[in-house]
């Protein structure tokens, strides 16, 4: 009897857990609050474009809110978990091999990563600072399957397949985005690529991937690979698309 009650309890507690999970919209981190750049000038822009980043995600209907860059760390798995999205900003570069491992983690455990980060700089020693650092192929070789280097302007996009992330743009068109919008100049290695884009790059013009999904295990890991400006018809639209709902159920189905 005592035997039957306590498997009761087991399967009820995990049902309870099962029902808190993914509770949560969107997680966005705050980066700089725990990270130090170098460059103090610089620390004090980027961690001004990270709070005005979550200031514009909250004007597009998915309420944001701020997560630790220790969410990562493999402690933490039950707190990210309760995140059905994580963003990584644009300016957060280098984090610990633990933290890339969390990542892949969380992805696979059934969340919806969205970088803007090209997550290549590895954190060494764990120090939070941009001292020793290396670069690391474990986003690129599992989750992300891209590689980003350095630094361009993009000046049209073309969406070239038709997905809910490409929703509401228009296909195999390019459209002018107009001021030059700064990423990083990217190559596919196993990524889907639902958005490309002509950048300027090393004094010339050349196609890369701007948008990209990878699923791995019940998730996925969307590559927005450019700096978000909300004044940017085209831009906006796409990142509405990469927040929706319907993109979310797409590459993260549930299991009822």
């Amino acid at each position: 009897m005592f035997r039957k009650f306590l498997i009761f309890c087991i399967i009820s507690s995990a049902i309870a857990v099962a029902a808190e999970d993914r509770s949560k919209e969107l997680g966005i981190i705050d980066y700089f609050a725990k990270y130090e750049h170098h460059d103090q000038r610089r620390h004090k822009i980027y961690d001004k474009m990270i709070k005005k980043l979550f200031a514009d995600i909250a004007k597009l209907g998915v309420k944001p809110e701020w997560a630790d860059v220790d969410i990562f760390l493999s402690g933490k798995a039950k707190e990210r978990n309760q995140y059905k999205r994580i963003m990584i900003p644009y300016w957060g570069d280098w984090f610990t091999k633990e933290m890339y491992e969390g990542m892949l983690d969380y992805v696979k455990s059934g969340g919806l990563l969205i970088t803007q980060s090209g997550l290549s700089l590895e954190d060494k020693n764990s120090d939070y600072q941009c001292g020793d650092i290396g670069v690391i192929k474990l986003a690129r070789n599992s989750f992300l399957g891209v590689r980003g280097s350095g630094g361009a302007r993009k000046t049209e996009i073309k969406a070239i397949m038709v997905n809910p992330l490409t929703k509401d743009l228009k296909q195999n068109t390019w459209l002018d985005i107009g001021k030059k919008v700064y990423g990083r100049a990217n190559r596919n290695i196993s990524a889907n690529v639902a958005v490309i884009a002509k950048q300027e790059f090393r004094k010339k013009v050349v196609e890369g991937p701007f948008l990209t999904w990878k699923q791995a295990g019940k998730g996925a890991c969307i590559y927005f690979s450019c700096v978000y400006w909300p004044d940017n018809p085209p831009i906006n639209q796409l990142m509405k698309n990469v927040l929706s709902e319907e993109t979310l159920k797409w590459l993260c189905p549930r299991e009822k």
